[in-house]
């Protein structure tokens, strides 16, 4: 998608579902986001934070509680009802992080930024060389950019495992994806992604593999594939061939049996990177 397509889409009614399932989401994502923290122990009072593809702010508001000046974080993001989360749970925190609705390939600031942090939120430029390029702008001498993005789909279970079960009720085979089209795993080539920063004029660059297990969302096995259902491609798919819900769901369930623990839990395979550049 375009990076007009991806303002329509985060706007729209995927936007309101993420925005809708942000408490299940930043649950099942809290390891990244602790990792990222634990990355950037903020002990300056002026140091100044950009959370890119904030989301519901769960990345912000944690550096947030630890920071010695929160007003001088800032989360930018182009949903609109994901930053209505993310401003709401400021205020219930009383946590003065700043929420700016803003596509951070063409966003200025008036003075640099110290830091520049995302979760999976810098997959989706149309020209990522231009994108990264534009926050190499705004980062200070001394910045820092760290973010997490995913590694292949076929290392991500928990995000192929939808699609596995659709395939055999599908009235028209899946189209094969650009694999570096804009979108959650277009950084999935380790070289490729080094080669983009490098080109975009970051020079000091760690690239680190996590391999973990996600436990998907849900106190039983129906309510996580429903979680499943609701977001992502399977929702666009199901949507798009009217595919039966009831029989997508089954077929859902037994895959999702598999990686189901003793305590009804369901942990999957994870695999992403975090990028340092400093």
């Amino acid at each position: 998608m375009s990076n007009d397509e991806q303002i329509e889409y985060w706007n729209g009614r995927a936007g309101r579902k993420w925005a809708d399932q942000a408490e299940q989401l930043d649950s099942m994502l809290s390891e990244f986001c602790s990792r990222l923290v634990s990355q950037l122990s903020i002990k300056d009072k002026n140091c100044s934070v950009l959370d890119v593809g904030c989301g519901a702010g769960a990345v912000s508001l944690a550096l947030a509680k630890n920071s010695p000046n929160p007003n001088n974080i800032t989360g930018i993001d182009v949903s609109k009802p994901l930053l209505e989360v993310a401003r709401q749970r400021a205020k219930n925190e009383n946590l003065p992080v700043n929420y700016l609705e803003a596509d951070a390939s063409t966003f200025q600031k008036d003075s640099g930024v110290d830091v520049i942090v995302s979760r999976f939120g810098v997959m989706f430029f149309d020209d990522p060389v231009s994108a990264f390029a534009n926050l190499r702008r705004l980062i200070t001498k001394n910045g820092k950019l760290v973010f997490v993005c995913w590694q292949s789909i076929k290392l991500n279970s928990w995000a192929s495992a939808p699609m596995r079960a659709a395939i055999p009720l599908l009235k028209e085979p899946f189209p094969t994806p650009d694999p570096y089209a804009p979108g959650p795993f277009a950084f999935a080539d380790k070289e490729r992604l080094n080669s983009i920063l490098r080109d975009a004029g970051w020079n000091e660059i760690n690239i680190e593999s996590i391999n973990t297990k996600l436990r998907l969302p849900g106190s039983s096995i129906d309510e996580s594939a429903i979680f499943m259902m609701t977001l992502g491609p399977l929702a666009r798919v199901m949507a798009e061939q009217q595919l039966d819900e009831e029989l997508v769901k089954t077929s859902l369930i037994e895959l999702l049996s598999q990686d189901q623990n003793a305590n009804g839990e369901i942990w999957m395979e994870a695999a992403s990177w975090l990028v340092v550049c400093d």
